[in-house]
């Protein structure tokens, strides 16, 4: 690794020496052979990107010395992991390299997700080719400076004692902030953001999965690290990653998903060098047929959303005390939906009940969808026109939630219940 290393070639040599195999590069083929920026982009790999990744690489036994070993976030454990931004630049450069290694046992015991970047090597069109260029693009800004903040990583569960009673609450049920089309990842007012996450962190990142996880851990590589050290999530677990600093920007979703620039965080930093900002990735229940209508569907994910609103860390500038404002704003959005296969108007009224009884405002992204042909945000602001007049309880809407028959429209049966109707809407 410590070689200049002056072509493809040389590059292709060193993978496969220290990966014991013919590692694939279909990806440096495929994109150094475009007509139209490959050999500029080559240039760029092989005099800036490639040396800061071997530099990286090789800073690993220095920012992790003997008797300094990296700890493992396991199930039930409300651990916690803070790495300098450096740290978890030569992770993601140890895994470029295939450095990493992880023991079969720790797999089959708990259940990691696979944290191979190379993994991505392979891919000639897709996602893949999008989240790599972002991740590529993360080392050459690292290649002008690397960043001297932190991120802490946190794994919280709360037992089943510490789940409140949701149906005899009486906290009032809080209206929303309603973002109609920003992206979740722009909304500056809220420093608490949703991702939208597979059981296992980082879902298809370094697969060729391109929807909300996924290009969130993309536009922000060091969230990555976390799928070196964190198993995967139980159902009353969620995992936070606070201080990641976002390095990219990008157009489209899904298959459409591209890189599109460099993106420069202005985002503040607290007392211990962290931006300001924390991502909680927690999964929702796979919804199959008529099991996600039922009353223990829904209290898993209610106490999922739970956990998140209420366990996130706080600031090192935050003082906690009696005369503290309020918790800050939680941005999500259609969690649970997709290819989860959740009802929107059930998982939205699902994450409200969570979010009013931990004393969080939602600010949720609609992302300019719709629900029975009638655009989110006009339904959300309906119902907040409702509750600013009817003071509605989180036991009133979690009631309303597990006793709403199979399939039913949750926005129709809220305002029928607490004695008002949905606006038509507009022609």
């Amino acid at each position: 690794l410590g070689q200049q290393l002056n072509s493809l070639d040389d590059f292709q040599e060193v993978l496969n020496t220290v990966g014991g195999y013919a590692v694939p590069t279909d990806y440096f083929q495929t994109v150094f052979r475009d007509p139209k920026n490959g050999t500029e982009r080559k240039e760029v790999f092989l005099n800036r990107i490639l040396p800061i990744i071997q530099k990286l690489a090789l800073r690993l036994p220095m920012l992790f010395p003997i008797g300094n070993r990296l700890p493992l976030l396991l199930p039930q454990q409300n651990l916690e992991i803070t790495l300098s931004q450096e740290q978890c630049g030569s992770l993601l450069a140890a895994s470029f390299f295939g450095i990493l290694k992880f023991p079969p046992s720790l797999h089959s015991s708990f259940g990691f997700p696979d944290y191979q970047l190379q993994n991505l090597f392979s891919s000639r069109f897709g996602g893949a080719i999008s989240v790599l260029d972002c991740i590529l693009h993360y080392f050459d800004r690292l290649s002008k400076e690397i960043p001297q903040g932190n991120v802490t990583f946190s794994r919280r569960a709360l037992a089943k004692d510490q789940i409140p009673d949701f149906r005899r609450s009486v906290k009032r049920y809080l209206p929303f902030e309603i973002e109609p089309s920003s992206p979740l990842e722009d909304c500056d007012r809220a420093s608490l953001h949703a991702d939208f996450a597979n059981e296992y962190i980082g879902g298809g990142v370094l697969t060729g999965g391109c929807v909300q996880e996924e290009i969130l851990f993309a536009i922000k590589p060091e969230c990555i690290v976390s799928m070196l050290f964190c198993a995967r999530m139980e159902e009353n677990e969620v995992i936070f990653v606070t201080g990641a600093e976002r390095f990219s920007n990008y157009r489209g979703y899904g298959r459409r998903f591209v890189f599109s620039g460099d993106h420069q965080d202005q985002t503040p930093r607290d007392k211990n060098g962290r931006r300001k900002r924390t991502i909680v990735a927690m999964d929702a229940i796979v919804s199959e047929g008529a099991k996600r209508w039922g009353a223990s569907s829904i209290d898993r994910d209610i106490h999922k959303v739970f956990v998140a609103s209420s366990s996130c860390p706080s600031f090192s500038d935050v003082q906690e005390n009696e005369d503290s404002p309020a918790l800050p704003l939680f941005a999500t959005g259609n969690w649970g939906c997709g290819a989860f296969g959740g009802d929107k108007s059930m998982k939205i009224l699902e994450q409200g009940v969570a979010a009013s009884e931990s004393g969080r405002v939602v600010v949720f992204h609609a992302f300019g969808d719709s629900y029975e042909g009638v655009p989110l945000q006009r339904w959300l602001t309906d119902l907040n026109r409702l509750l600013t007049d009817c003071p509605v309880t989180v036991g009133d809407v979690y009631d309303l939630l597990v006793s709403s028959p199979p399939g039913s429209n949750h926005f129709v049966h809220f305002f029928q219940r607490f004695g008002s109707s949905p606006q038509e809407p507009s022609s």
